[in-house]
Parts: C-alpha cells; structure tokens; sequence
C-alpha cells in the first residue's frame, strides 16, 4: 500500500487500503453467482470494482460500464460494445468475425479514422437499433459465452439508469429489467460463464421497491462493502503520515477516528491531508488540538464544500417524495447535541406531513417513515447511536449541515 493522498478520485489497485480480504471473499461469491454490490456514494465502491477490473481473479475477463448517464437499452448497448472493444479488441474481433457485417463494417470505419468510436459508428448505421436492442443485446452476450474464460461484466450506477429510463420511458425500463433477468437466470449461473455484478451509491432494492419491481432483481446475491473499524481508521491516518515523515503524537490516529465517526474513505482522505498540511506549515509535532482544528476548518473549506455538497443535493435528486423530510429530519440532528429519539423524529415528521396537507393511514405513514429513516442510514447520514436515538454518522458532515442549511 502507498502513501499517496485520493480525495474523491478512484484508489488505485496497489494503494487501496483493508480491502484484500473482502475482494477475495467478493471473487468466491462470482464464481457461483451474479451479485449485487452496496454501499454509500463516497465509501469506496468505485475503488473497489476498479481493482476487480485491472487485477482480475485467474482465468476471468472483466469489463466495466458505468451507466449513470445512460437512459435506454439502445444506449447500453453500444456503451456495451465500446468497453468491450475497448478491453480486449482482439478476442472482440474475433468473436464478431463472421456473421455481423454491422459490426464489421463499423470496425473499418473506426479503423480508417471515419469515426471517432465503434459507438458512433453503429449508431449511424444501425438504423433498427432502437427497436431491436433485445436481439442485439441478446447476440452480443451469445458471441461473448464462446470466450473460452469466465467474464464478469460490472454495471456501476445501474440505480441512476433505471431511474432514468422509468422517467424516460416506464414500459421500456419493464421490458428492459424482464430482459435482464432472463439473461441472468438462463442459462443458470452454475452453468453460465457470464456473471454480472452490479453496483450503485443509491439503495438499488429501495429504488425497485418504489417501482414495484423488487421481484426483478431478487436474485443476485447482496454483498455489502464492510465500513472501516475505528482501528483501521487509526492505521490509516499513522501509515499515511509516517509515509509522508510527519512527526505526530500517539494520540492522533484515534482522535481523527473518534471525530469521523462512521468512517466514509473521503473524509478520513480529506481530514489526513489536512493534518499533513498542517505539519509542513507548523514544522512541529501534531497534537489532538490539531485534529480538533483540521475538522473545524474543514467545515469552511472550499474543497470540502464542494464535496459536502453533493450529500445535500443528491437528496433531492434521490429521495422522490421525501425530500422536504428527509431535510428536516436531518436539519434537526444536526442542531442536537447528541442526536435525538426515533419517537421524536416521528413526531416532526407527521407534524410536516400535515402541514403538507398529507392524508393517509397511520400504517402507510409509519411505512413511509421506516423507509425514509432506512434510506438515511444506509446512504450513511444518519447512524442509531443508542437503542432507538439517532444522529448524523459523522461529525464533519454534522457540523457542515449545521453551518450551511439549519
């Protein structure tokens, strides 16, 4: 492991801090299964898929799509071809050799320098596609089981696209998720070289369960990427400043861990960089106190407001019919001392609800309201602190809600 400092960008392979295990474990259940992959925007899971793609199991291809910004089936499946071609173009060629005068003749384009990408070039010509994307997508992954390896296809962000193809078309997103289940369950994957594993920073099962479509993707087995321990946090913060030849106090480590709380990888990257900042300006050992300051000054930072941000946005974006509570719950944590009861936040959001002018049964609103308080730990905002009292997961994002928006 290195000592280089990734504050919001992709860990590479060889730096990427106590995963080891849990990608070996992750291999283990490819070679049996598809598998779903979950955990909060900003936690590391990007890093992760970008270790099983450059330093894949024995015997395996991966190819890796990230499909955030991508709304329909036609589109999929020239960002499908592009990453294939991309990956491995000779065993691409080979595979589409015969019987695809299509792709072959996209091929020559791209090689002649006519077009700038294979993507580009099958969407001018195919002029069928977006009718056929079923029988296209279906000969691509008939052509890609005669590789003579496994190949593990990894679809990152597929909650944004499924959201984005409902809003688009919801018949098209049916027919979309009836044909991708097909494809995982036939053939079996006991007998199916292919596996899919697929990962997103929004629940993707609560993302179904609002549609109604939970049944659709019940049978990937759900893998949740385990959070950093208080003492990995520590040997982080003292692998990294001694990496850098900071001189710190033994107390260090475990005070960053204390004030991170539920460690997210941005944060403990952002508030370890700081310190080692600190260090060369202050040429002195680093203290407790120093830890104190570095999160204080990181609320105001314009670095670490930029990536604050995006927990304040992404709410409205994600929590459709929740987003008004979901700010007022957490804008009433971040005011707390030390949180406060699940009774209580139960009161302040029936209190908003009918302030709303919304109606409905005390079973629908207590649904509501678990689904709303699941949504906000698992996207890692707020944290069950003691039996049935809740508060923000960490004191950065706390304070920095604190500042800007309570």
């Amino acid at each position: 492991m290195g000592t280089q400092f990734y504050v919001g960008q992709v860990v590479e392979p060889e730096d990427l801090f106590f995963r080891e295990g849990f990608i070996g474990e992750l291999w283990d259940v490819l070679e049996k299964q598809h598998a779903i992959l979950t955990a909060p925007r900003r936690t590391g899971k990007t890093s992760v898929m970008t270790h099983l793609l450059h330093k894949p199991a024995d015997d395996w291809l991966v190819l890796y799509l990230n499909v955030q910004d991508t709304s329909n089936p036609a589109d999929f499946y020239l960002q499908f071809l592009d990453e294939f071609n991309t990956r491995d173009p000779g065993v691409f060629r080979k595979l589409f050799s015969k019987g695809s005068l299509l792709i072959n003749k996209a091929l020559t384009a791209v090689d002649s320098v006519e077009v700038s990408s294979l993507k580009v070039a099958i969407r001018d010509n195919d002029k069928e596609l977006a009718n056929k994307w079923r029988d296209r997508l279906d000969d691509l992954l008939s052509r890609i089981r005669q590789v003579d390896c496994k190949v593990l296809i990894i679809l990152d962000e597929l909650p944004d696209m499924l959201l984005a193809m409902k809003k688009e078309d919801p018949n098209l997103l049916m027919e979309f998720l009836g044909w991708f289940r097909k494809q995982r369950l036939n053939p079996m994957p006991s007998r199916d070289p292919i596996r899919w594993l697929i990962g997103g920073s929004i629940n993707l099962m609560g993302t179904l369960d609002a549609m109604g479509l939970v049944d659709r993707m019940n049978d990937p087995e759900i893998v949740q990427l385990p959070i950093f321990t208080p003492e990995q946090v520590g040997e982080f913060v003292e692998t990294m400043l001694s990496g850098q030849g900071c001189i710190f106090n033994a107390d260090v480590p475990a005070e960053v861990a204390k004030q991170l709380g539920r460690p997210i990888p941005l944060f403990m990257q952002m508030a370890t960089q700081e310190l080692y900042r600190t260090w060369r300006k202050k040429e002195r050992e680093l203290t407790v106190d120093d830890v104190s300051t570095v999160f204080s000054n990181l609320v105001t930072s314009p670095e670490a407001r930029d990536k604050l941000q995006h927990y304040h946005s992404r709410i409205a974006h994600y929590y459709d019919g929740s987003t008004d509570p979901a700010y007022s719950l957490l804008n009433i944590l971040s005011l707390s001392e030390r949180g406060a009861s699940r009774k209580l936040l139960r009161q302040k959001y029936d209190e908003l609800q009918f302030a709303a002018g919304i109606e409905r049964p005390d079973h629908e609103a207590s649904r509501a309201f678990n689904e709303l308080m699941l949504h906000l730990e698992n996207d890692f905002y707020i944290v069950e602190i003691e039996n049935d009292r809740y508060d923000f997961s960490g004191g950065l994002l706390k304070a920095w809600w604190r500042k800007y928006y309570a």
